[in-house]
């Protein structure tokens, strides 16, 4: 069996192929592996350069209260929910992460319009069909001829007169790189290289630019998306809505005519009612749908999902930096067994496997969840808890919550019915679409990872 070897001063170390490491030696120091799932946070990207001129992120728990208890309100990270400081917490990234010009006056627009005096006491008329667009992302065009992609591209976009974009991984580049050319979401899309956090990224960034609706490969639109919301049930109009708009609500007219067109509409993933074991099975008592999802260009909620993702990526970098260091003692202390079990750790790994964030709190359904949940807060007052139970779509001011049927039919929990049912908009197939890539990151399916 060959043998490597590699030695720091007086210490050396002996390694197999088996090991599966790539440490070479090099000025005093080892150098980080190769195997880029292994190596990376170790260099790039740096800490400082994606948190530069960013307020510290401040963690804040859901101040709602259930039968669940403390660990339930705990399980989400909303950051601040007074009106004043998420506007705030927005502009401050607007303001630091060099956006293009044009896009960051769209952006804070964005904000004065939902956020603002204005959004205070009427509705924004922004709405998430605005450019009617369905966007999806296909690693290499291998979805195109599927099921599941010709209900969206053949039949419903042609059918309700919406346009139909695919990117695939060389496509998502060329988009960022000229929608981005220099900034920090340039960076970070960059120094991300690992196939399913930038299809969670892509799919904010081109919501956050585009507006419509954005669905996985591996989802079956069932229903027409100008039905999505039909017929919702409205959340407390008085803490929000204007005197008209009010009393025409309570006169019984129509609410969509009434309100407008929502500017997001998303759909409960998990709701777990009042059972008590859910944190052995759900990171979340209640968790909104990634998959598929609706919204108004220049939102407050894509642009915060991106604010908590390039905190998250700053975290996850601070803590590889810190592992790589470990590992390196370890080598100079001849502990080579040690350093690589630690390998086996990467800044991808789940924090109950020793890692930084995980993926679902890192870019996927955690994120995205506190970032719905954070705007309903902040902006209406309405806690997670107003969301448990739905069976028909509900109405928040500006954003409709589909009941767990919406877009994820059949999943034998939750309430869920099957996919002939009214609610039924969207069918998820759970294949997971984006796979291992060059960096060698295994396949991460979704409803494993939720």
């Amino acid at each position: 069996m060959e043998v490597t070897a590699i030695s720091s001063g007086e210490h050396t170390a002996t390694l197999t192929p088996d090991d599966e490491a790539d440490l070479d030696f090099q000025s005093g120091g080892y150098e980080p592996p190769s195997d880029y799932m292994v190596s990376w946070g170790y260099v790039e990207p740096e800490p400082s350069k994606l948190r530069a001129k960013l307020s510290p992120w401040v963690s804040a728990h859901s101040e709602a209260a259930s039968e669940l208890g403390s660990e339930a309100k705990d399980a989400y990270d909303l950051g601040p929910t007074e009106l004043g400081a998420y506007a705030a917490q927005l502009s401050d990234f607007v303001s630091s992460a060099t956006f293009p010009f044009d896009l960051e006056h769209d952006l804070r627009a964005g904000i004065g319009r939902y956020l603002g005096e204005a959004g205070r006491t009427s509705l924004p008329k922004q709405a998430y069909d605005v450019n009617e667009t369905v966007w999806q992302t296909d690693r290499e065009g291998e979805t195109a001829k599927t099921f599941a992609v010709q209900t969206w591209r053949d039949h419903h976009c042609p059918d309700e007169g919406w346009a139909y974009h695919s990117l695939t991984n060389a496509g998502a580049d060329a988009w960022v790189s000229s929608t981005f050319p220099t900034g920090r979401i340039r960076y970070l899309w960059d120094n991300l290289r690992v196939g399913i956090l930038k299809a969670d990224v892509l799919r904010y960034l081109l919501l956050l630019v585009h507006g419509g609706v954005y669905s996985d490969t591996d989802t079956e639109c069932l229903k027409p998306m100008a039905d999505w919301g039909r017929g919702a049930e409205v959340w407390k109009p008085e803490l929000w809505a204007s005197e008209g708009e009010l009393r025409r609500l309570r006169a019984g007219e129509d609410a969509g005519k009434v309100l407008g067109r929502a500017s997001v509409i998303v759909g409960v993933e998990v709701d777990v009612h009042n059972r008590h074991d859910w944190h052995n099975w759900w990171p979340r008592p209640l968790q909104i749908v990634q998959w598929t999802m609706a919204s108004a260009p220049h939102h407050p909620i894509t642009l915060s999902a991106l604010l908590r993702i390039v905190h998250r990526t700053a975290s996850a970098a601070e803590w590889a930096q810190d592992h790589w260091r470990d590992i390196q003692f370890a080598l100079h202390n001849n502990d080579t067994g040690r350093a690589i079990e630690m390998m086996k750790t990467t800044a991808l790994s789940e924090p109950s496997a020793g890692g930084p964030v995980g993926i679902m709190d890192w870019t996927g359904p955690g994120i995205w969840t506190d970032a719905v949940l954070q705007y309903l807060a902040a902006r209406y007052g309405c806690q997670w808890t107003d969301l448990r139970g739905l069976d028909k779509p509900l109405r928040v001011g500006d954003v409709i919550v589909l009941p767990v049927t919406g877009f994820s039919p059949e999943v034998g929990q939750f309430g869920s019915q099957s996919r002939d049912d009214p609610q039924a908009m969207v069918w998820h197939y759970f294949r997971g679409s984006w796979k291992a890539d060059s960096g060698g990151m295994r396949e991460v399916e979704e409803h494993v990872r939720a």
